[in-house]
Formats: C-alpha cells, structure tokens, sequence
C-alpha cells in the first residue's frame, strides 16, 4: 500500500513489447522520438540507426530519421537490422 507508484503502473496503459517507448540508462533518458528496439543486446532506433550498449550517446538526442546529420555508421546499423541481423558494434 505504501507504493503508490506500483498501482500506478499495474493502471497503465500496456505497450506494444518488441518497441520501447522510453528509457533510462543511469540519469540519461532516451528522447521520445526514437523508435528503439532492443536487437542482438543493442538498443537500436529503427528511425536514424543510432545505437546503445550500456550508455545513451545518440539515443538521448533528438532522432532525425535518415536526415544528412545521420552518420555512415548510423546507415549501416539501418542496412544490417533490415537484413535481420544485428548491429555493427565499434570498440575503440
């Protein structure tokens, strides 16, 4: 009774469970326009391409879809989820 927060979820509204609608990694939230879906153990945003493992770079940014300001890697995240595979992770 004391976790009000908890009858508040069970009230929501459901969403649909292969797309999430927001998120937080630490104090960071991803920007709601992103379409994320959670692919080969990477967030992806199936709009722009940008990706997440364990901090949000791009995602908590405004999404510009397949705008000039999407980078190659970006593209190549698109491409590869298209094809159903997963995304291209760099390691520095």
């Amino acid at each position: 009774m004391k976790a009000k927060h908890v009858f508040a979820f069970i009230a929501s509204k459901c969403i649909p469970k292969d797309k999430i609608v927001s998120l937080a990694i630490g104090s960071l939230h991803t920007h709601p326009p992103h379409t994320i879906v959670l692919y080969g153990g990477v967030l992806i945003c199936t709009q722009c391409g940008s990706t997440a493992r364990s901090k949000l770079i791009k995602l908590q940014h405004k999404c510009f879809g397949k705008g000039s300001e999407t980078g190659v890697h970006c593209l190549d995240n698109l491409e590869r989820y298209s094809q159903g595979r997963a995304p291209r992770v760099y390691v520095p």
